[in-house]
């Protein structure tokens, strides 16, 4: 394994997402002199949609730290 692994969704319409695929939304935010974040969700492709694997907070008020 390594740290990003094939395959990679761009904007390429022979990108497709299956079942039981697990791909991560990695945002993130770099402030200058300040530091930065980024928050890794991990998301399982289903036959319905997707499930969000990971159960951190995700609002701005719950992630920074003060």
């Amino acid at each position: 394994l390594d740290i990003h692994e094939q395959p990679r969704l761009t904007a390429s319409p022979d990108d497709r997402l299956r079942k039981n695929m697990i791909v991560t939304i990695e945002p993130g935010i770099y402030l200058t002199g300040c530091g930065g974040i980024r928050l890794e969700n991990d998301i399982l492709v289903t036959s319905r949609g997707h499930e969000n694997l990971c159960s951190l907070p995700t609002s701005l008020d719950r992630v920074i730290l003060r």
